[in-house]
């Protein structure tokens, strides 16, 4: 899912989901209305006779570069075409550096998606995109440290300090405690992490804010649920920094995506 146009002044307007979503899951800022682009369309509500939601021009432009597409997942088993294609997408999403050099273009159109010079970078990438798509659906393991929950009361009636900020030992401390009321809190939050935002959304305290809104107390699942989120946020960081390595490797923004680019519609 992603925006077409945003008034933000950086771009990190983009989700990835398996559950149905409405139009401001990504931002609800005006002119950030959320657009969502499925891997699979299908005309029957159990996913038969599903086809892959790529515009086959598209398709082609990465096989003139990569070969037949039945050899795109060659190193991924188990996997198709359109999930190496759809995650290598979601892989140049998260580069911080595509964000940078095209932010002009993306603040008022859809995401372009380069076209790599080599079957080799492409598949790195995907892979990579692959653990980031993983890290969305919270597919990801959460150290016994991390998010610790703290205390006995699990009404949520505040997140955070005043600016939706952590209270932390010192300024320049990397982890602090999150506060949920006056007793409880989740202990060593990345600040990171909690920092990390999704379009107009600030990731973790937007999941707790909303069941302050509806006056809930945590449950144990909550609780896991929300650690999750965390470890998620602190693993999507990482992947985004792995990714502009990779294609510094690979030779460089400029030399490996000489070819020009497609619309990731």
């Amino acid at each position: 899912m992603v925006c077409r146009q945003i008034v933000s002044p950086t771009w990190s307007h983009v989700l990835v989901t398996d559950r149905i979503v409405d139009d401001s899951c990504v931002s609800n800022k005006s002119r950030e209305r959320g657009y969502a682009f499925p891997l699979y369309l299908s005309p029957e509500a159990d996913g038969a006779g599903r086809v892959p939601n790529f515009a086959e021009s598209a398709v082609k432009r990465f096989e003139q570069a990569l070969g037949p597409r039945r050899k795109w997942s060659s190193s991924r088993r188990g996997d198709s075409w359109p999930e190496v294609l759809f995650d290598y997408i979601v892989a140049i999403l998260h580069s911080p550096e595509y964000r940078k050099r095209y932010l002009d273009m993306l603040q008022v159109d859809f995401p372009k998606i380069p076209v790599p010079a080599t079957l080799t970078a492409f598949q790195e990438l995907s892979d990579l995109g692959r653990q980031l798509t993983s890290a969305y659906l919270l597919e990801v393991s959460v150290p016994a440290s991390l998010a610790k929950f703290n205390g006995t009361d699990r009404e949520v009636t505040k997140v955070g300090e005043t600016g939706k900020t952590l209270r932390l030992a010192a300024p320049s401390a990397k982890h602090g405690r999150l506060f949920i009321n006056a007793s409880s809190y989740f202990d060593a939050i990345p600040v990171a992490s909690w920092e990390r935002t999704i379009g107009a959304y600030q990731i973790c305290h937007k999941w707790l804010d909303d069941r302050r809104k509806s006056e809930r107390s945590l449950s144990d699942d909550e609780i896991a649920t929300f650690r999750s989120v965390v470890a998620a946020c602190g693993r999507i960081i990482e992947l985004s920094s792995d990714i502009d390595q990779c294609v510094e490797l690979a030779g460089g923004w400029s030399s490996l995506f000489a070819l020009g680019s497609v619309s990731d519609e």
